[in-house]
């Protein structure tokens, strides 16, 4: 029930209206656009991607690893490579305090004594990731899981 229950929550949370912020576009050059529009973005290339199964070095819709959905998120929705490794992505752009997440951070989990995980914030607590048991999800921070695990979270 919560797995159908999920991606309505998802849409339903795109609806809802954000601040101004800088949006990264491929050239390099910067658009402003605001909150809503960056989660109508991510909300449409998640569903495009919703339910991919998970497969370490994947990145195609045959399977696709945590890092390597956030490369083709980034590439194909803002045109910046993050990198393509979870320590390549955790190294670029600039640390974010969890009080002040905007939709298309990303966010940083450390899972194991050296395993991270990396997902796209969308808003309210949830972000899009690509799940070892799941494919690629949506997952909320507010899931005891999440919240230990959760290490920081960087801004392009």
């Amino acid at each position: 029930m919560i797995r159908i229950l999920l991606p309505l929550l998802f849409t339903m949370l795109l609806a809802s209206c954000g601040h101004k912020e800088v949006v990264y576009r491929g050239g390099g050059g910067a658009a402003l656009a605001d909150s809503s529009q960056v989660k109508q973005a991510l909300r449409a290339h998640y569903q495009k991607w919703q339910g991919t199964p998970y497969r370490a070095g994947g990145m195609s819709p045959a399977g696709v690893d945590c890092s390597g959905f956030i490369q083709l998120t980034y590439s194909q929705l803002f045109g910046l490579n993050p990198g393509r490794s979870t320590e390549d992505q955790l190294n670029r752009g600039r640390s974010v305090q969890r009080r002040d997440l905007r939709p298309g951070d990303l966010l940083f989990f450390r899972t194991g004594l050296f395993d991270r995980h990396v997902g796209i914030y969308f808003d309210d607590g949830w972000f899009v990731h690509a799940s070892a048991s799941q494919g690629v999800t949506v997952s909320t921070l507010k899931r005891d899981y999440w919240d230990r695990t959760y290490s920081t979270a960087r801004r392009y």
